[in-house]
């Protein structure tokens, strides 16, 4: 467990067993208080916290099948699977396991709430950070065309060129929300 104390202006960790992605949610509400100088309400700086945190979680995932894709080649099969999957848990809000869900701390009762589009944005407005879905498919493809792979990975209805041996392209699925694209 760990939480940030914003009449102390610190973090205080329960054990040195804190995980990462609980230390970069406590770390946003950190930057809430100091850099944007507190104020926001609790649903709008949890909002933020929790989506701050399923980013770290994204981020390892993409790492872990951005590596597989190198050493996989030209598996269609295996990009298939993990492209569309990838999508299917964060390509839509709300999205629950993708984004999941967050609970307010209770300065304004508590509850669950899903993880949204506000979120999103303000993560963009006070990080510039947002998940691209056209960014994402440019490293993936710039892969496959390094491995001489006929196939490409898509965001919507992008083309690409096939000679008739080729398998074409893998799209995500269905429609990714306009947020990601």
């Amino acid at each position: 467990m760990a939480y940030w104390d914003p009449n102390e202006h610190e973090m205080i960790l329960a054990n040195d067993e804190v995980g990462h992605d609980t230390i970069i949610h406590e770390m946003t509400h950190a930057h809430n208080d100091l850099i944007l100088g507190g104020g926001l309400d609790d649903r709008t700086d949890e909002g933020m916290a929790y989506a701050m945190q399923s980013f770290y979680q994204l981020t390892l995932l993409l790492a872990a099948n951005e590596k597989l894709t190198q050493k996989q080649g030209c598996d269609y099969r295996f990009i298939h699977g993990w492209w569309q999957n990838f999508w299917k848990m964060y390509g839509h809000m709300p999205s629950d396991p993708g984004w999941g869900t967050g609970r307010t701390n209770g300065r304004l009762g508590g509850g669950k709430f899903d993880v949204d589009r506000n979120d999103f944005n303000n993560i963009k407005k006070a990080f510039g950070l947002n998940l691209s879905c056209k960014e994402i498919a440019a490293v993936i493809n710039q892969i496959l065309q390094d491995k001489k792979c006929c196939f490409r990975v898509t965001c919507s209805g992008e083309t690409f060129p096939c000679q008739d041996d080729c398998w074409g392209q893998i799209s995500a699925g269905f429609a990714i929300d306009s947020i990601f694209q």
